[in-house]
């Protein structure tokens, strides 16, 4: 299914309305007798500081690990194996763990390097 570039789920939507309601709303006594329900955000707050708000408050919500291509290409293996042998998925397994420890090795190193340095 593809969908317009301009338009939003309705999750997406709800997600940002609630954004925007998260901000303080204040009453202007000019407008009150015109429109008492007509709130306003603070003088300071404007569209582009809204959304640049809105994109940090996602990434601490969904943050992004960086992987590398031999991850990837063995979790896609490892995911892919599921439903063939149960063997061949405990081998991509012990792999991909035994990798994960040689660059937890070496990012320690690094930092020691970088500390003496």
């Amino acid at each position: 299914m593809q969908r317009s570039s301009r338009k939003m789920y309705e999750e997406d939507r709800e997600t940002v309305t609630n954004h925007i309601k998260s901000f303080p709303r204040y009453e202007s006594h000019y407008t009150i007798t015109h429109n008492p329900r007509r709130r306003y955000l603070h003088t300071e707050l404007n569209v582009t500081k809204m959304f640049y708000l809105y994109l940090e408050e996602c990434k601490q919500k969904n943050p992004q690990k960086d992987t590398c291509q031999k991850c990837d290409q063995l979790n896609t293996k490892i995911k892919a194996s599921c439903t063939r042998n149960k063997e061949e998925k405990e081998n991509l397994t012990e792999e991909h763990n035994i990798h994960l420890r040689c660059a937890e090795l070496a990012k320690k190193s690094l930092k020691e390097d970088k500390d003496l340095a």
